[in-house]
């Protein structure tokens, strides 16, 4: 008997024919043919290849590639960050984490660029911002938004 994955595996690669016969991504545009071309293939009758197909799906045995795996975490990653109220730091001293900071190639606005080089040393009291509850800002200045990782404690 054919595995779900098998047959995953084997439909994928058909849209792929497909896509690759047209020159572009068609979607869904082929997928009776493709199911079509499974049952010759594997010659099972519809409702089989699709009980398969749809049980490779629903048991999550479709393994990921590295960079899929990567993307999902950081997306959750991301995710976990915006749904946290930031509290740990709140009221306490901080430093800015430079090194953590311009790691990140999107905070390369030129104003905060700036702001982050004057105040490389300075000394702020971090206070969980009023409107995004899950970034912080400074009582000495309410200009930028950091999340908890941009920031050092001082102790």
């Amino acid at each position: 008997m054919i595995k779900p994955q098998e047959l995953y595996k084997w439909i994928q690669t058909r849209y792929e024919f497909y896509d690759q016969k047209e020159g572009k991504y068609c979607g869904e545009k082929y997928t009776k043919r493709v199911f079509k071309d499974a049952q010759i293939y594997f010659k099972l009758a519809e409702k089989e290849i699709e009980k398969l197909y749809n049980l490779a799906i629903a048991q999550n045995i479709i393994s990921l590639n590295e960079k899929d795996k990567e993307i999902i975490k950081a997306i959750n990653k991301f995710k976990d960050k915006e749904n946290r109220i930031a509290t740990e730091l709140n009221n306490k001293k901080v430093k800015l984490n430079i090194k953590k900071i311009f790691k990140d190639k999107n905070k390369r606005n030129p104003l905060f660029v700036k702001f982050i080089e004057n105040n490389k040393d300075t000394i702020f009291t971090a206070i969980t911002d009023n409107k995004t509850k899950s970034l912080y800002t400074f009582k000495e200045n309410d200009t930028w938004l950091f999340y908890e990782d941009d920031l050092i404690e001082i102790i």
